[in-house]
């Protein structure tokens, strides 16, 4: 949408956005970013007391948005931009998009002609945004700021326009646009008072915000309103500075918070525990008792999504329930409530079970077991099981030797090396691929090429091994220098240098020597990354680099 002069909208100048192009172009099975984004489909669980309305489950960076309300691509006072209006990211809480809407009808009473630009606000289903770490749970919505030309008519560009201090202008189209303090300010005005949504954050640049703050105190505001302009309206730190537009998040509703929604504060989840969240979780966990087995597993999923740590005997107790996905929905909302898995109840679900997501899920849990897991996953490596499964394979069955090796790789522990030996000799080449995968991980060496001849050959895989191992010995530290001196990497001694040489390989390399270089340097600088991981590299490039510059100082 373009220029609005006596209430009409122009034609759009431009034609339809670059990234459009290419998503529509390449289809949504070659990119998973293809326009507009698809669909997320959620599954909330459904009990007695489950609000019929939108959910907004878990935080705005890692949560999602059960049956969304979507934005209207136009309104009487509103747009969604043209730029944006491709993406399929108009998708909201009830109560958040009524919010938006009052505050452009707030607007609108004081001047009919001003229409309100909408960006991103969430895809259907919530999750990940290729342009936003939030954005996932529907309570976080970009604004575009309201903007008046030279003679004070309303204009509304399709894109959102970085305007410039200290008076907040922009050149569009070859007009020069001014960010309208007092459009703006009634759009906050309406959000920050609002009777549908508390609003926790309003990101926007530093010299905008003290603009609106003495324009309320020009229009001799109500004390509650300018006392939220102080503390809720901000420019964000370590980030771009929010000049283009406003960036609003709304805290969970009281329902949503009944239903698994968290606010993160001050950097930190917040898991409540009112009066309103403890008589929720008991009434919850009376379910688990329940006749009809899909309204056990509704509540045994429902207790994982509350963070209910309280209620991890209640859940380990559905180990023996009779039906398998209670017994399978309990271990998955346990993996969300140990903190440090207890390796002994653990083995139990993995041993006794014929379920493979139960046997998958113990597997992954296992590995924030740490060293611990060990022994669990030595007897793992000699167990034969093999259960079909159609769903979590491509291969259409869960090898459980295979899963394990995988798993000792992750722990890259060299007591394992004898048990992982044995496997190389495996008569199935997926363990015989998996052993020597761990092999690579635990010893930071590659023993044979990557050409795949040795799969049919587990004598010659074994026999190369053990003729390794013959020549560098059992230590590990000594396995892992040798392995970055063959990289033209020192790790002798802890150095700025070897650090910066360490990133680099993550960076570059997928093997075992980026997941090794990540160990290292979570041993030389522990807080300050991730995680280990080789599907990092996000992190490693934004956060592990100031972090480790900051480790030598």
């Amino acid at each position: 949408m373009g220029t609005l002069r006596d209430g009409k909208p122009s034609t759009p100048r431009r034609e339809t956005p670059a990234i459009a192009v290419r998503g529509l172009r390449r289809g949504p099975e070659a990119d998973p970013w293809a326009l507009p984004m698809p669909m997320v489909r959620r599954d909330h669980p459904t009990l007695p007391f489950t609000d019929p309305g939108s959910i907004s489950v878990g935080t705005v960076v890692a949560g999602s948005l059960v049956r969304g309300r979507e934005l209207p691509l136009r309104g009487p006072h509103h747009a969604v931009l043209f730029e944006h209006s491709a993406r399929g990211t108009r998708w909201g809480t009830d109560e958040f998009i009524d919010a938006i809407l009052a505050g452009a009808d707030h607007v609108a009473e004081s001047f009919p002609y001003a229409v309100l630009g909408a960006a991103n606000i969430a895809r259907r289903g919530g999750g990940r945004l290729p342009w936003s770490i939030s954005h996932k749970a529907g309570r976080d919505a970009d604004i575009g700021f309201y903007y008046v030309d030279a003679a004070g008519q309303d204009v509304l560009p399709d894109t959102l326009l970085q305007v410039a201090p200290p008076d907040g202008t922009v050149t569009w189209e070859g007009q020069e646009l001014r960010f309208d303090l007092s459009r703006n300010y009634l759009l906050l005005e309406s959000l920050l008072t609002s009777d549908r949504v508390v609003v926790q954050y309003v990101f926007c640049a530093d010299f905008l915000v003290k603009k609106l703050r003495a324009e309320a105190r020009r229009r001799g505001a109500p004390r509650g309103l300018r006392k939220a302009l102080e503390t809720v309206v901000r420019q964000p730190r370590g980030t771009l500075p929010h000049d283009d537009h406003f960036h609003i998040r709304i805290l969970c509703s009281p329902e949503d918070r009944l239903e698994g929604c968290r606010n993160i504060v001050g950097g930190r989840e917040v898991i409540p525990d009112d009066n309103a969240w403890q008589n929720r979780v008991a009434a919850v966990v009376a379910l688990l008792d329940a006749p009809a087995a899909e309204t056990r597993r509704a509540a045994a999923r429902t207790l994982g999504l509350l963070r209910a740590h309280s209620t991890r005997a209640a859940l380990e107790a559905l180990q023996d329930d009779p039906d398998g996905q209670v017994r399978r929905t309990a271990l998955e909302a346990l993996a969300v409530l140990w903190k440090r898995p207890p390796i002994d109840k653990l083995a139990v679900w993995i041993r006794t079970s014929d379920d493979p997501a139960i046997v998958d899920t113990g597997l992954r849990l296992l590995r924030s077991g740490g060293r611990r897991s060990r022994r669990l996953v030595r007897d793992l490596l000699a167990d034969p099981r093999v259960l079909p499964d159609t769903r979590l394979f491509p291969d259409g069955e869960l090898v459980v030797r295979r899963e394990a090796a995988m798993l000792a790789g992750w722990l890259a522990d060299e007591r394992l090396f004898s048990p992982l030996i044995e496997c190389a000799a495996d008569s199935d080449p997926r363990v015989r691929r998996a052993a020597d995968r761990a092999l690579r991980f635990t010893t930071n060496h590659a023993v044979l090429a990557d050409d795949g001849a040795w799969i049919e050959d587990a004598a010659a895989l074994v026999s190369a091994w053990e003729g390794w191992a013959r020549r560098k010995g059992r230590k590990r530290a000594r396995w892992l220098r040798d392995g970055f001196d063959a990289a033209g990497v020192d790790v002798s001694r802890k150095s700025r240098r070897a650090a910066r040489a360490l990133l680099a390989l993550i960076v570059s390399d997928q093997s075992y020597l980026a997941f090794n270089a990540q160990r290292i340097l979570a041993d030389w600088c522990p807080g300050r990354g991730p995680g280990v991981g080789l599907q990092n590299r996000w992190w490693i490039r934004r956060k592990w680099k100031r972090g480790i510059e900051r480790c030598f100082r």
